[in-house]
C-alpha cells in the first residue's frame, strides 16, 4: 500500500475527490496539502490561522499533474511486480541471446562443418 501522502492528495486531486476543505480536522493531512501548495502542485485558498494549516478548494496544477505521473511511477518501481518485471526483463533478453548463439552455432555447423 502507497504510504506517500503526497502521492494519495495529488490522486485524490486528480480524481476531484478532495475535500472542498482541508485542515486538521480533516482526513487529508494539512501539512502535506500545504507541502504540495508551496511547491506549485496544488492550487488553494490558504486559511490557515493561529491553530493550524487550513485550505480551500484545493485544486490540482499542470505540474501537479506532471509531478503525480512521476511519483506514480516510482511506487510501480518499488513494487514488487515492478521489481519483478525489471528483472524478468533482463532474463528474457539472456535467455534470448543464448538460444540465438546456439542457433547461430547449428546452423553454422549443417551448413559449413
Amino acid at each position: 500500500m502507497d504510504t506517500d501522502p503526497h502521492l494519495l492528495i495529488l490522486r485524490q486531486a486528480a480524481a476531484g475527490t478532495l475535500p472542498a476543505n482541508v485542515d486538521a480536522n480533516s482526513p487529508v493531512p494539512a501539512e502535506a496539502v500545504r507541502d504540495l501548495v508551496e511547491s506549485g502542485h496544488l492550487e488553494a485558498i490558504d486559511a490557515s490561522s493561529l491553530s493550524g494549516s487550513a485550505f480551500v478548494d484545493p485544486r490540482i496544477t499542470v505540474a501537479g499533474r506532471e509531478y503525480l505521473g512521476v511519483l506514480e511511477e516510482r511506487a510501480r518501481a518499488a513494487s514488487l511486480t515492478g521489481k519483478a518485471g525489471k528483472h524478468v526483463s533482463s532474463l528474457l533478453k539472456w535467455v534470448f541471446g543464448i538460444v540465438a548463439a546456439l542457433l547461430v552455432a547449428f546452423l553454422t555447423k549443417q551448413f559449413v562443418g
